[in-house]
């Protein structure tokens, strides 16, 4: 008895211990938000969580109100749903709610780097000074004179030029944005390697299409890959790919090319000066190949498309272009120079500004429309035709075009679902912008999903699942993007939903009759915004832009209907859809 009484304490002690870290004796403390852990032990409510976010949370929100506790997979994680409380997270001291923890832990498992000290520090710094500003300008340039030659190659080649191309939509602009933006950043072939600067341009669209395959098939693994639940065939093709990227983005070969950016080269100095061993420096640059051009081809997809479906958004996105073209004397034609798209062209497109924050909230994809594209050239003297010059579209000219800003911004609202999440650092008190309070606790985590909070929030938006092009322009996607309070009638693309009636960006919105500050989150918020927003937007204005330049496009069946978003990527930028759509294009001239 003497011998089996310690044996049996020490069961004990293993089962009670169990049964603590499965969440058994978890309880809701007064003051503590709702707690809802969920039918599993430990799992909680992970599985219903991975397999519709938006859905799972919309359904607690109805449950349990607009602040709630959940259990998923071991970690509890408390929402906010109430867009007007999202300060309270936003602004919070990284001693409190710190994001970059949570961060260096997913990193870590999906690219086996390592993170650094003041590594957040270094990477806002060096996106201040070559993705913003002056620094941009360059960058816009660069992504121009890729897209063109992926884009514009075979112009003046061939007899065929007028006949129709078919192609997968979401492939075709996943692929060229991919692309176009890989060489921007990690540079160009040598031409002296390649004998002739048209010999390097063709290895360049070569080798860029096999990366980009590679690419893809990585992406496809990401979302089970970040949350841990890879099967085990499946996770050794990952790290075999993880290696295959590892080794393309080595010191050695990226000093090896022509062009290279200098975001890509300040961040590899950096590291070089801080003593990061070699093959963690070539991780790195696979985080930030994932990281900046992971979103952009997507978010192209479900604008284009919103685009072929909206033809009022298409006439008045094309009207904005040419005007810009014309102010700067540029036209299309073959033989004819390159478009020069300056910064400060698209400056001046307030409509494809609103198409692409309105994509952008929908699915986080922008939709530009030819009526921006038309009178951006207009504003800029420049047509498109035949026997003329290729348009110069400068960064200028790109921020001429509100109309296009505004398609981009209503399809990142109806299409981006970030799941914005804090490491709680601390016991800390949650202030709700009604005035009620709600304790956390130190170990926990509080997250924002804007899309359903607010992107899709009737309130905030009207007709909030209509695609409106005028309309601009966590999980915000519940707590924002789709919440009608602010968004009336979220789930429609409407292109003007950004524009106020004089042409010009909205930024009112209103729940309960208080201006909403985060109306729309697809690049998130505070510490964790995306510090690549203005190179990504201006990507995607870039290929549209040249699209409604060059090209004649629709919908193979007029009556395709747009498919739905693929659940199993919430809360990872640009959703991506359930099926393709076919897509076909010709020169306009």
């Amino acid at each position: 008895m003497h011998v089996l009484l310690p044996v049996l304490l020490a069961i004990l002690a293993c089962l009670l211990g169990g049964l603590y870290l499965l969440g058994a004796f978890r309880r809701r403390r007064p003051g503590e938000p709702p707690l809802d852990k969920g039918p599993m032990p430990w799992l909680g409510h992970v599985l219903e969580f991975r397999r519709d976010t938006s859905k799972f949370l919309q359904r607690m929100k109805k449950k349990h109100g607009d602040i709630f506790t959940v259990q998923l997979g071991g970690f509890y994680f408390t929402f906010i749903m109430d867009p007007l409380s999202f300060g309270a997270v936003v602004k919070e001291s990284r001693g409190k709610l710190d994001f970059f923890k949570f961060a260096e832990q997913l990193v870590a498992r999906v690219f086996g780097y390592m993170a650094m000290e003041n590594e957040h520090k270094h990477m806002q710094l060096s996106s201040n000074k070559h993705l913003m500003g002056d620094g941009l300008v360059v960058m816009t340039q660069a992504m121009m004179g890729n897209l063109q030659n992926l884009m514009l190659y075979s112009l003046g080649q061939g007899d065929n030029q007028k006949t129709w191309k078919e192609e997968a939509l979401f492939n075709y602009c996943y692929n060229i944005l991919f692309r176009a933006g890989y060489l921007t950043l990690f540079g160009n072939e040598v031409a002296c390697s390649s004998k002739s600067p048209e010999k390097a341009e063709e290895l360049d669209r070569v080798t860029s299409n096999e990366l980009f395959y590679k690419f893809q098939k990585y992406d496809k693994l990401f979302p089970d890959l970040a949350y841990g639940v890879l099967p085990p065939r499946e996770k050794m093709e990952a790290e075999r790919l993880k290696r295959l990227f590892w080794d393309k983005f080595s010191v050695e070969n990226v000093n090896k090319r022509e062009n290279v950016s200098g975001w890509i080269l300040e961040h590899q100095q950096f590291r070089e000066e801080n003593g990061v061993e070699k093959s963690m420096q070539d991780r790195f640059m696979f985080l930030l190949l994932w990281a900046s051009q992971s979103n952009t081809g997507p978010t192209a997809f479900w604008l284009l498309l919103y685009l072929m479906k909206h033809p009022e958004a298409m006439r008045a996105v094309q009207k904005e272009v040419e005007e810009v073209l014309r102010a700067t004397e540029q036209t299309v034609k073959p033989g004819g120079p390159l478009i020069n798209l300056t910064r400060d062209m698209l400056l001046q497109t307030p409509v494809l500004d609103g198409v692409v924050e309105e994509t952008l909230r929908l699915t986080t994809a922008p939709v530009l429309t030819r009526a921006v594209v038309e009178e951006v050239l207009r504003a800029t003297e420049q047509t498109v035709k035949p026997g003329g010059p290729l348009i110069n579209l400068t960064r200028d000219m790109l921020l001429q075009t509100p109309v296009l800003d505004g398609v981009v911004e209503e399809t990142l609202r109806l299409t981006t679902a970030p799941v914005l999440t804090r490491a709680v650092v601390e016991d800390m008190i949650l202030k709700m912008a009604d005035g009620r309070e709600y304790k956390v606790r130190q170990g926990d985590r509080v997250s924002l999903f804007p899309y359903v909070a607010v992107h899709i929030d009737p309130d905030v938006h009207p007709d909030p699942l209509t695609f409106k092009y005028d309309r601009v322009s966590l999980f915000p996607y519940v707590a924002v993007h789709i919440d009608p309070d602010v968004h009336p009638d979220p789930l429609t693309f409407k292109y003007d939903r950004f524009l106020t009636p004089e042409g010009t960006r909205k930024t009112d919105f209103y729940k309960n009759g208080k201006k909403v500050k985060y109306y729309s989150m697809p690049w998130g918020a505070g510490v964790s915004m995306c510090p690549g927003r203005f190179f990504a937007t201006g990507e995607v204005k870039q290929f549209v832009f040249l699209m409604l330049s060059y090209f004649e496009f629709e919908l193979t069946d007029p009556e395709e209907k747009i498919p739905s978003i693929n659940c199993r990527r919430w809360g990872f930028g640009s959703m991506h859809p359930t099926r393709n759509v076919q897509f076909r294009y010709r020169l306009r001239f």
